[in-house]
């Protein structure tokens, strides 16, 4: 039964793709989130059982992330959040402390391999090297090695951290429960002049990070 739901859900994703320029959409406009555009952001591009973005629009006002919207000829096609405070895990934050994260990068389906992903992510290093942050990181689970490709061809350090990725998710019955995602933490370099990545031990670098935040 569930693979007939699949095939009927890869079907239905097909005949969406119809219509959908198969090359990459150069006119695709980023702007942050805003109040008014929640509903029409929520219905075209689902926060897949994560808190709905409604949730996250103070914490953007506090300054703690932004949320970044892709939009196509007035329909959301992507949404992306970049973390400037965020809580990480204790093998991260021992090496990497204060780094900004790139999280909740989503873009549906029938839009992928159109370069949105790649728009989105162009933006929030754009944001993060206008805050004079010598680097920005973003976790990606062992289970989408495509992901992690496409990161690394991007410039994404391959000299990873380990991690365990927790996270709350709500089901569709409204049921909250906790996910736990063997990941892998990987950090690009944006500031030129900055020092290689993998050019100090370890150690090292957890003495200097401790005295340094990775934004002036």
């Amino acid at each position: 039964m569930r693979w007939l739901v699949r095939r009927f859900k890869t079907l239905i994703e097909w005949c969406w793709q119809r219509g959908v320029p198969r090359r990459a959409i150069d006119d695709i406009a980023i702007r942050r989130l805003i109040a008014s555009e929640i509903d029409a952001v929520q219905r075209a591009v689902p926060a897949p059982l994560v808190s709905p973005y409604s949730s996250s629009l103070q914490e953007q006002a506090d300054g703690d992330l932004d949320i970044l919207v892709a939009w196509y000829r007035g329909v959301p096609i992507g949404i992306g959040f970049i973390g400037w405070r965020r809580l990480h895990a204790p093998q991260i934050a021992q090496r990497w402390r204060d780094i900004p994260e790139i999280y909740r990068l989503f873009v549906p389906l029938r839009y992928r391999s159109l370069g949105v992903g790649s728009r989105l992510m162009d933006e929030m290093e754009s944001l993060a090297a206008a805050r004079a942050c010598e680097a920005i990181g973003l976790g990606v689970s062992h289970g989408n090695p495509r992901a992690r490709m496409l990161y690394e061809r991007r410039g994404y350090d391959a000299d990873a951290v380990e991690f365990l990725n927790e996270y709350a998710v709500v089901d569709r019955q409204g049921r909250s429960q906790t996910i736990r995602d063997r990941s892998v933490y990987l950090v690009k370099r944006l500031r030129s002049g900055a020092a290689p990545l993998g050019k100090t031990s370890r150690e090292e670098t957890g003495q200097r990070r401790a005295l340094e935040s990775w934004c002036r």
